[in-house]
């Protein structure tokens, strides 16, 4: 009966034994395997999560960068207008025009005016009527056969009312563009006794659109309300007249709309970042592009080192797995075995105490104390 007994057990020793031996083993594989997920997944969604807010604040800095650019550069072009207006309005202020209102003393105001104005070109006066009476000009010798009646026009009719008049921005004979400007003369605040009327090369805005300067190759330049190009680094495109109002960011300038900042293509069919600042009193819009290639090149080196560093991390947790699998795995899954052996019988099996990690080694020692 022992005998039988002894041989019934011994099957079910030996069948539990491979079962205990996958168990262990197996379930410190899988507990390595897990370890190294969850540590991989967690540098890859910090990594992931870093260089998407990195994203967003360098494409903040680059908007905020460019629309602080596009105001100074608004605010330079009005300023130019204004220079161009306050020695209009001071013209009349002389003691000849008090004295004898638009008489030919008054030519010497005009004269000065192009001396002291290089983008104006034609200074006119016209009386109460709109009659010209006095003009002076670069482009031509005027005699007096050229003077006319402008008292239909709207210029005369604004500036007799008191206010400055800026007209539509329109181009001349050798394809430069011009706007016109007509202020009231006035000896006496409210004794509007004529209208001084100014023609003005707008070519000399290239000279304030010339410092715009936005990383190596970011650029500025203005377009009228019409959409007309009329200031740009590049002469050339001025000079063919070019109209944008078909690029988007033109169209969102001039409406005065926002829209969200992202890569559009630009005159040349390149890929820029652009920001606009209007300018009300003109009907204008000053325009900031910056090629994205450029814009972005920081952020692609900071988003590599993070790729670079991610690869790194995702290594030494690797190596680190393999290193604590040779450690910790291999001889739990060798001691299993042997214990194994030496339950089927097989007691030359019983010394493998030598082929155990110290640390394995005392832990068993201690379980089996207890």
């Amino acid at each position: 009966m022992r005998q039988v007994e002894g041989t019934d057990s011994a099957p079910d020793q030996g069948d539990q034994a491979p079962l205990r031996r996958g168990s262990g083993g197996g379930l410190l594989r899988r507990t390595f395997i897990i370890a190294l997920v969850l540590v991989s997944g967690g540098l890859i969604t910090s990594s992931t999560v870093e260089l998407f807010f990195r994203y967003r604040e360098s494409v903040e800095a680059i908007w905020s960068l460019q629309r602080e650019v596009a105001r100074g550069a608004a605010f330079a072009i009005q300023q130019f207008v204004r220079d161009i207006e306050h020695p209009l309005r001071a013209a009349p202020q002389t003691p000849d025009i008090v004295a004898a209102g638009l008489s030919e003393a008054y030519r010497f105001q005009l004269d000065k005016l192009l001396k002291v104005t290089p983008a104006i070109t034609t200074a006119v006066a016209l009386d109460a009527t709109g009659r010209e009476r006095l003009k002076v000009s670069r482009r031509q010798i005027v005699q007096p056969g050229d003077l006319e009646d402008r008292s239909q026009e709207a210029a005369f009719v604004r500036a007799r009312e008191g206010t400055a008049f800026f007209s539509p921005v329109y181009f001349g004979p050798e394809a430069e563009p011009y706007i016109s400007l007509a202020v009231p003369i006035e000896p006496f605040p409210g004794d509007v006794v004529g209208v001084l009327s100014a023609e003005v090369r707008l070519t000399y805005i290239r000279e304030v659109i010339a410092q715009v300067a936005v990383g190596r190759a970011g650029y500025a330049y203005v377009v009228s309300g019409e959409g007309d190009l009329i200031a740009h680094h590049d002469l050339s495109l001025v000079l063919q007249k070019r109209n944008l109002k078909h690029l988007r960011q033109v169209q969102m300038a001039l409406d005065g709309t926002p829209g969200p900042f992202v890569a559009q293509p630009n005159l040349a069919g390149q890929q820029v970042f652009a920001t606009y600042a209007p300018i009300p009193s003109l009907g204008w819009a000053v325009l900031v592009e910056r090629p994205a290639s450029e814009a972005y090149a920081p952020l692609y080196s900071s988003m590599l080192r993070t790729v670079v560093l991610l690869l790194f991390g995702l290594g030494m947790a690797v190596l680190a797995s393999f290193l604590i699998s040779r450690r910790v795995v291999r001889p739990m899954a060798l001691l299993q075995r042997g214990a194994a052996r030496i339950g089927a019988g097989e007691l030359e099996h019983r010394n493998i105490s030598h082929r155990i990690p110290s640390t394995i080694h005392s832990a068993i020692s201690l379980r089996f104390q207890f």
